[in-house]
């Protein structure tokens, strides 16, 4: 039946049923791809077993466990458990697949924060027990302790001891251990006593298996007993590896092929040319024959003729010396004087002697019948030592040429030598060309190591002597100067230099003279208006190589000023091609200058501005033209109120100097004025706290429109000072009158010195006071019983300068009240206007009349019981007025005296009409009084001092250019930078209240483009002739490979030439083996760079062994036409010297570029040279790598050459291969390219350039021979439709190989020994200038034919081209092991 806790998923195991498979059991379980647990359906909470509810969902991104749906089941997918909670299952597989079990310390608690190095303590055990030792042994990521490691269980122990972690930064762990009571010794958990330990917690943990794409198999015969299973993995429980299939490469170990059998052979015939090398040398000596005569000969032979005259024998001691004549046919028999036949010797001359008094002879052989040819002239050779050395028992002779074990005589010497003797032979020990030690005999001398003289001192004039080595003999000879010997000399040809001169063309092109050039301009890379700082732009993208490089530019006009403001400059148009700082184009047309400012004050107008200038700092000069100026304003300020609108007079313009279309750029504005508007309404008021002071005028300027004064004078005092019951009397009110200066003081206004004198009110029975003597009020009258009467006010005077022009007069005093009761009179206004009013009113006065200024009267005394009366108010008027005074009476005596006091009057008020207008005006005075306790005077101005400033100067024009440079001279640029002058900015008159503004100016303009010749109009079209390439590939327009100057060596633009990049000095030949064989080594030197070319060599050390000049090679870097010789001491072995060709030394100034569009094959053909006794042929070459000017190139770059006579073109050898290492012959080991790095090629900037070589053999030898240089290309695909893959040739070189001619030597009085007792002769296979003597012999051409008896066997081996799978895993297979 079904088991309830089972879902009812689709599944293919059998145990859905019962399930009776025994713990540690492992079942496959084969579910659908679809509806299935895995997939489709997970547990709808996360209850514990049995769960019966499911919902949507994958297992697999939820991390629920697969096997949930089979009880009792775990999935098999390493999954690390407790041990407590599956110990059945624990016992059967323990810690096979992993985990970690408890080594007798649970951890209860891991903690936090805990280190690996932190310590674990663990109690001691009674006395003669075992002391546990443990340590951590794992920690999570939050640093709890979650293993401990133990690594001495102890012993003894009789109690559970105590377990503790000593930590600087964790806490909160805690451990139990645990004792096992037989031997006291902690007790780990294993499979053998889990059941004993079932139901403890913290027992560890385990693993189950990892079979997640996985297949479990057994261990079965598979390829025999016990055999390895599927893919060949290792056996063993646990084990995991093998394949799911035997893939390609291990297929070979299961299978083979049977043998292979070749037959045919006789079948496989080639022919093949021959060539005979190698060489043969033959030694020539005379034979002692007697003759009766010379054999018979048909060319001219020298015979000795014995002359009747006896004088030169006798004077000579050699009786053959004779009359020599040339002749044919045999010769007469030689007929010696006594009839005696008397031998002698034919010496073997390589070329016979020019002067026939030559010979050799014995100066011992006086009668006759030597044999020999002659007496040696230097049979020994004697030296004296230059220095001895004790401490390595060594003596110095400079090219001593001696050998080891060589007998040496101690000839002589002032004081010998300690250890030698003097006339005693020794045994010469070589140490170097110039230094020997001693030995006593020859075996000593050539011992192993050799045994020397122990030398105990110096000497002095140490001689030796040894016979002269049989090489360095020579016979005695006559003839003086015409002796000597024909011997071979070795030289080596200077090397053929071919570079590109800055007027070389490639030859079989089309060239027009004399014809105008019609250019397509159609690539334009610039055309803007619009302001740019800085911009950059590429020649990348161009199509076909340009022809001429074009622009228009202009600066921005600069705005004209506004009045007192200057105007904004127009910014600067720039251009720049080539390296930053050493640019091959950089010119600037600066923007127009702003129109200059009238002066601050605005008085002065602007003046003109200078004009924007040109500049060109590249290494081509350019010209363009300075841009207009700026005119400078005419007039000076004038006021607002003299001129409504602006009165002109602003600086005219600078004109635009580059017009594109119908549009200008670069012109300026014109300069204008600047409207300044000031004035408004000024009021200021003085009173009692500031009774004196002058009005502040400075602000003010140019006429008021008008000014107002009102003047108030200062009250009385009331009647306060009664004691009786009542209301106290009113204090008189002071005068009030407002005036407006008159047009003609409006005019003068600011000129002058408006100033006040204030007075104070009254506020008891003294009057007020004020600034001025006489400007005092009246004094109350005398009251009874101290009933007085109120002090008068005083008064405000207004002066113009020092003329008092205007006053208001004070309030009279009030009248007290009588003792019986009598009222008194408030003090007395006097408001009105008559002329001539007395006590008070507002007085006009004309004409030149002065006004003054006067008291108030007294108050009247009181009459028997009756109060005083008020003081009279202090006042203003014309000169000569009485009318001051104005007290008021005492009590009226007609009462009984008994009444009250009368109030004092207002003082007068006056102005003066010829400074103010009048009543018949449009501004009459106005005259009242006020109700203010103190006197005031206030002005009110209402003024305009607007004016136009003298006028600003004009904006001046931008600079401009317009111009072009050939495509040549800019060295194939990678790309430009520039800039676009903005427009100077229009301005506005500076300041508040302000106005005047100027227009923009236009803008500065860049256009660039180039322009490619399509044709051209008249001229002559001829047919270049290269100088040094012939031809080279071409299409109808472009020229994908040409000559080009130096680039900036960035990107992929055009390679830099070498201009610092120093040489290598490279030494070969000169008799050594290529590499040298100890003792051999070649010599060494170095190379010095001056102004981008090799200015000379420097020998470091000489070599050795060198039997004849080297050759040296400067190759690489700076420089062309490298040329350098060696000189060498023959004896001595080394080289001592070189020597540098300063004079034929250049710096290279163009380079021939494989470039261009052309999909097709590039090449270059050089001009015949002359490769009869060539060994290399080079190139100075750079290899593009995406940074260093060039583009990577795919294709190898190949030489061929054709002799003159053919039309055949034969591979050489590949000279350049980008996409491998080469092994050069002359500079070793070349490394690939590879994009981007500049260890070899070079960095951005710093393009390197290197002698690549190919060696040529005798079929490429001739007097006209040609060279292909060749990139084979793909007509389309990759890159090569692009202007890409990259080379640069700057030189093309010839290495001459070594040759040798016989040439005479003078010696005089001497002739070689050796090359007259013998010939040697060298007869080469080869021939050419580099052989003297060849064999003469040819070869045809030769048959080869394939043998069975050496038989070729082919290797067969397995090429599988798929795996082979072993088993097609089902997709959905889950392993489940039973756990509970």
């Amino acid at each position: 039946m079904t088991q309830g806790y089972r879902n009812t998923r689709t599944g293919y195991m059998t145990d859905m049923l019962m399930d009776t498979s025994p713990i540690g059991s492992i079942v496959p379980n084969f579910k659908s791809s679809t509806g299935s647990y895995d997939h489709n359906f997970v547990k709808s909470t996360a209850s514990n077993f049995p769960i019966h509810a499911e919902t949507i969902g994958t297992a697999y991104l939820n991390g629920d466990d697969p096997a949930y749906t089979h009880f009792g089941y775990l999935y098999c997918d390493g999954t690390e458990y407790n041990i407590t909670d599956y110990p059945a299952l624990y016992e059967i597989i323990g810690n096979d697949y992993g985990g970690t079990a408890s080594a007798g310390i649970d951890v209860l608690s891991v903690g936090t924060n805990y280190l690996a190095t932190d310590t674990i303590t663990v109690s001691a055990p009674p006395a003669g027990g075992v002391q546990i030792v443990a340590e951590i042994g794992a920690i999570n990521n939050n640093g709890g302790i979650t293993w401990i490691k133990v690594s001495n269980a102890g012993a003894g122990y009789t109690s559970t001891p105590t377990v503790t972690v000593t930590s600087s930064t964790g806490s909160g762990a805690a451990f139990q251990a645990r004792v096992d009571p037989t031997g006291g010794n902690l007790e780990g958990v294993s499979r053998s006593n889990i059941n004993r330990l079932m139901g403890e917690q913290n027992l560890g943990t385990f693993k189950v298996p990892d079979t997640i794409t996985k297949k479990i198999v057994g261990n079965g015969p598979v390829y025999g007993s016990n055999s390895p299973n599927i893919g060949n993995s290792t056996m063993g429980t646990g084990t995991t590896g093998g394949k799911w299939f035997i893939d390609q490469s291990a297929q070979d170990q299961y299978f083979s092929l049977g043998s292979i059998k070749t037959s045919g052979y006789e079948n496989v015939v080639e022919t093949t040319e021959c060539s005979i090398i190698g060489s043969q040398t033959v030694t020539i000596t005379m034979r002692e024959t007697k003759l009766p005569g010379v054999p018979g000969h048909n060319h001219y032979v020298q015979r000795a003729v014995p002359g009747s005259n006896n004088i030169i024998s006798e004077y000579s001691g050699d009786r053959y010396l004779s009359a020599y004549r040339p002749d044919t046919g045999k010769l007469t028999r030689f007929i010696p004087y006594t009839g005696e036949v008397l031998t002698h010797r034919h010496g073997l001359l390589r070329s016979p002697m020019a002067d026939n008094k030559v010979a050799t002879y014995d100066i011992f052989d006086y009668k006759g019948g030597d044999g020999g040819s002659g007496s040696t002239q230097n049979p020994y050779t004697s030296m004296t030592a230059s220095a001895v050395s004790t401490a390595n028992d060594t003596i110095t002779m400079t090219s001593h040429g001696l050998t080891t074990a060589t007998r040496i005589k101690y000839l002589s010497a002032t004081t010998p030598i300690g250890g030698l003797t003097v006339g005693t032979e020794y045994y010469a020990v070589k140490v170097d060309v110039n230094t020997i030690k001693l030995a006593t005999t020859a075996a000593n001398a050539s011992a192993v190591p050799a045994v020397v003289i122990s030398l105990t001192s110096a000497g002095q004039a140490n001689k030796f002597e040894w016979e002269t080595e049989y090489q360095y003999q020579k016979y005695l000879a006559s003839g003086s100067t015409s002796a000597g010997n024909t011997v071979l000399i070795t030289a080596i040809p200077s090397p053929i230099f071919k570079v590109f001169t800055s007027v070389d063309d490639i030859g079989g092109r089309e060239k027009v003279g004399g014809g105008i050039p019609i250019y397509d301009y159609s690539q334009v890379l610039v055309d803007s208006s619009t302001e740019l700082a800085s911009g950059s732009g590429s020649f990348g993208g161009l199509t076909g190589t340009p022809d001429v490089l074009i622009w228009k530019m202009s600066g921005g006009g600069g705005s004209g000023a506004a009045g007192t403001t200057g105007g904004n400059n127009g910014g600067d148009s720039w251009l720049k091609i080539g390296p930053a700082g050493s640019e091959i184009v950089n010119i600037t047309a600066q923007g127009g200058r702003g129109g200059n400012p009238a002066t601050v004050s605005g008085t002065v107008p602007g003046v003109a501005t200078a004009a924007a200038t040109f500049t060109s700092s590249g290494s081509e000069t350019i010209g363009g033209s300075a841009g207009s100026v700026g005119g400078a304003g005419t007039g000076g300020k004038v006021m607002v109120s003299d001129s409504a609108s602006d009165p002109g007079g602003g600086g005219t313009n600078g004109s635009g100097g580059l017009t594109i279309g119908s549009v200008v750029y670069g012109g300026g504005t014109v300069g204008v004025r600047g409207r300044i508007t000031i004035g408004g309404n000024i009021t200021e008021t003085f009173g009692i706290s500031n009774p004196t002071g002058t009005f502040n005028i400075s602000t003010i300027s140019g006429v008021p429109n008008s000014v107002k004064f009102t003047l108030k004078g200062p009250r009385g005092a009331d009647s306060s000072l009664d004691t009786y019951v009542g209301q106290n009397q009113l204090p008189g009110r002071g005068a009030y009158m407002e005036i407006w200066l008159n047009q003609t003081e409006l005019n003068d206004f600011t000129t002058r010195a408006w100033s006040v004198k204030i007075g104070s009110h009254s506020s008891s029975r003294n009057g007020g006071t004020g600034p001025l003597t006489g400007q005092e009020g009246g004094y109350g009258g005398a009251g009874y019983n101290g009933a007085h009467g109120g002090g008068g006010g005083s008064s405000v005077l207004l002066y113009r300068d020092t003329q008092l022009i205007a006053g208001a007069g004070g309030g009279g005093g009030a009248g007290s009240d009588g003792y019986d009761g009598g009222d008194g009179m408030s003090g007395g206004t006097n408001s009105g206007n008559a002329a001539g009013q007395t006590g008070g009113g507002l007085r006009k006065v004309q004409g030149s009349t002065a006004l003054s200024y006067g008291s108030g009267g007294t108050g009247g005394h009181y009459g028997c019981r009756g109060g005083g009366g008020g003081g009279g108010g202090a006042g203003c008027a014309e000169v000569g007025f009485s009318g001051f005074g104005g007290g008021g009476a005492g009590g009226d005596p007609g009462s009984g005296g008994h009444d009250g006091g009368d109030g004092g009057t207002q003082g007068p008020s006056a102005y003066r009409s010829l400074y103010f207008y009048d009543e018949n005006s449009g501004n009459p005075p106005q005259f009242t009084d006020h109700g203010d306790t103190n006197g005031t005077i206030k002005m009110d101005v209402d003024w305009d001092g607007s004016y136009w400033t003298a006028p600003g100067g004009g904006g001046g024009g931008g600079a401009h250019c317009v111009g072009n440079i050939d495509w040549s001279q800019l060295g194939n640029p990678s790309g430009f930078t520039y800039g676009i002058g903005g427009a100077g900015s229009g301005v506005a008159q500076a300041g508040n209240n302000t106005s005047g503004q100027t227009g923009n100016a236009t803008t500065g303009y860049m256009q660039l483009a180039v322009g490619t010749i399509t044709g051209y109009t008249g001229g002559n079209v001829t047919i270049t002739t290269g100088d040094v390439i012939e031809s080279a590939s071409q299409s109808a327009t472009v020229w994908d490979v040409d000559l080009f100057s130096g680039g900036a060596g960035t990107g992929v633009a055009g390679f830099k030439l070498p201009t610092t990049q120093v040489p290598t000095l490279v030494f070969r030949g000169g008799g050594l083996g290529d590499p040298p064989v100890s003792p051999q080594i070649h010599a060494t030197g170095t190379v010095q760079v001056s102004n981008e070319k090799v200015g000379g060599v420097t020998l470091s050390t000489g070599g050795y062994k060198y039997s004849k000049i080297p050759y040296v090679y400067i190759l690489n870097g700076v420089g062309t036409k490298n040329k350098v010789t060696a000189q060498i001491d023959s004896v001595g072995e080394t080289v001592t010297g070189l020597t540098f060709d300063t004079a034929l030394a250049e710096k290279p100034v163009r380079y021939l570029k494989f470039g261009g569009t052309q999909a097709a094959t590039r090449f270059a053909v050089t001009v015949p040279l002359d490769t009869s006794n060539a060994e290399f042929f080079s190139i100075k070459a750079a290899r593009g790598n995406g940074i260093n000017g060039g583009d990577v190139p795919e294709e190898n770059l190949i030489v061929e050459f054709q002799l003159a006579g053919t039309t055949t073109w034969t591979l050489i050898d590949t000279i350049i291969n980008p996409n491998s290492a080469r092994t050069d012959p002359l500079i070793g080991n070349v490394p690939k390219v590879t994009q981007g790095d500049a260890t070899w090629d070079g960095g951005s900037g710093d393009t390197q350039w290197y002698t690549y070589s190919v060696a040529l053999t005798s079929q490429m030898r001739g007097p006209s021979t040609k060279f292909r240089l060749r990139q084979v290309r793909a007509v389309s695909g990759g890159d090569n439709a692009g202007e890409t893959d990259h080379y640069g040739i700057c030189e093309i070189t010839l290495y001459n190989q070594e040759t040798s001619t016989y040439t005479f030597v003078p010696d005089p009085g001497a002739i070689s020994k050796p090359l007259v007792d013998s010939l040697e002769y060298t007869l080469h296979g080869q021939s050419g200038n580099a052989y003297t003597y060849t064999s003469g012999l040819g070869c045809g051409d030769a048959t080869l034919t394939l043998k069975s008896t050496t038989k070729i066997e082919p290797l067969a081996t397995i090429d599988p081209d798929y795996a082979i799978p072993l088993t097609h895993p089902y997709q959905h297979c889950k392993y489940l092991i039973k756990a509970f």
